[in-house]
């Protein structure tokens, strides 16, 4: 719906488990930032506010900078 949404919980999760390697809230322009390196690997983000539905999204880091999401 193209709104900026904030206290939404992200988490990013690795793909192979399933399990949580980082979780986030979005600021009150709907961005969140990760500032530890993550492992090289798959990776599955996902997005969380009552009353709204999104989207997983799949992430491959191999050791480089990820542009914005």
């Amino acid at each position: 719906e193209n709104k900026i949404i904030e206290n939404a919980i992200v988490t990013i999760l690795r793909e192979s488990d399933k399990t949580p390697v980082r979780a986030m809230k979005t600021n009150t322009l709907g961005q969140f930032a990760v500032t530890t390196a993550l492992d090289e690997g798959s990776y599955l983000i996902t997005v969380e506010k009552d009353g709204y539905g999104f989207d997983n999204y799949s992430l491959v880091i191999n050791n480089q900078v990820v542009e914005p999401i």
